[in-house]
């Protein structure tokens, strides 16, 4: 079984890239963001500064993941300046390939030029030659220990997930991310119920954690899906399923990428992930133990430092959630991280 990995990745450091976005910017933040003034659109820095996370992320991938077939990383004809051209390279040992892949290789052109990750996101199965099994990967996870393909997917080809029902809310008014995850839930609704997930019977697997099991016990009493609970971290996933839910849903995910810019009228890459759940087409795991998160910086460096010395712990995300000066923290991460990945991966420029 061949799988890849897909990185999308962006910079905010690229004049060219702000020209071109500044450009095609909304007049009002209302109507970049559907409506309402969002706390957690676009138009937020952290969203496109890059903490150089993803020459780690090639490091664990080389170093933990060497089954890996392909890796696809997404840009908008950008790439990191210590990145080795052209634009598909291989490791000295003929292992994994990398290739650099613009948007206007896979995206339809009518949805071009876009800045929401969505649009990328609903995409990913127009790649050209994605095997059919890839696991998505942001530029902020990181895998630190060996990995195995079963951490990801089963002998039969099944991403291996974890269906917990669990209760969409948003603490926020202005924030998009909870608008995203009731059209999510309400597109499903559409077609499927719980009765639908105690058919397939997979929701009661204590594979996937017993807690989890005893927490969507009481959503099973309803015909209405209430959500599920996403955890941040690598995604297995089935091209298939993208392509299923593009003929399923054409109208809605052609909505989603027209947009330029993330609104709260979208739906997201979980709406696939919870499809395959929906749909029994998931292997019962508890994937909550498969990545430690931190956010909260620089308060979390002592946690992250002390997880990445801990043999338990095969993948963490670091998610950009800066509370002091942004410079003076990517410093100290990259002391961090270069301590714990020192070889550089065959595809960053020789010093």
């Amino acid at each position: 079984m061949k799988i890849d990995v897909v990185i999308p990745w962006v910079t905010s450091d690229d004049p060219k890239w702000q020209s071109l976005r500044q450009k095609h910017a909304p007049k009002t933040q209302k109507e970049e963001q559907g409506g309402l003034k969002s706390k957690s659109g676009d138009s937020d820095e952290e969203l496109f500064r890059d903490w150089d996370t993803l020459r780690y992320l090639l490091r664990g991938i080389h170093a933990h993941m060497p089954w890996v077939n392909r890796i696809f990383l997404v840009t908008m004809n950008q790439h990191p300046t210590w990145l080795q051209l052209p634009k598909e390279t291989s490791d000295a040992a003929g292992r994994h390939t990398l290739q650099l892949v613009d948007h206007t290789s896979f995206i339809p052109k009518e949805y071009l030029p876009t800045f929401s990750s969505h649009t990328i996101e609903l995409n990913f199965h127009r790649l050209p030659s994605l095997s059919e099994h890839f696991i998505y990967f942001n530029d902020d996870m990181l895998p630190v220990r060996p990995l195995k393909p079963t951490d990801f997917f089963d002998p039969s080809g099944l991403p291996k997930d974890q269906a917990s029902l669990f209760r969409i809310s948003q603490p926020e008014y202005d924030s998009i991310y909870g608008h995203i995850l009731l059209n999510n839930v309400a597109l499903l609704n559409q077609h499927f119920s719980t009765t639908d997930l105690k058919k397939h019977k997979k929701i009661y697997s204590t594979k996937q954690g017993l807690a989890k099991v005893l927490a969507s016990l009481p959503y099973l009493r309803y015909q209405n899906l209430p959500g599920f609970m996403n955890p941040h971290g690598p995604q297995p996933f089935q091209k298939s399923t993208f392509e299923n839910l593009w003929q399923l849903e054409p109208k809605v995910l052609n909505q989603t990428c027209q947009n330029k810019f993330r609104t709260i009228h979208d739906v997201n890459q979980y709406l696939f992930r919870d499809y395959q759940l929906v749909t029994g087409r998931y292997s019962p795991a508890n994937i909550s133990r498969r990545t430690r998160f931190f956010k909260d910086f620089p308060r979390q460096f002592p946690a992250l430092e002390q997880a990445l010395q801990d043999p338990s712990i095969k993948l963490i995300c670091i998610n950009d959630d800066i509370t002091d000066d942004f410079q003076k923290s990517n410093a100290k991460m990259h002391q961090i991280l270069e301590t714990h990945f020192p070889n550089p991966s065959p595809w960053e420029h020789k010093k």
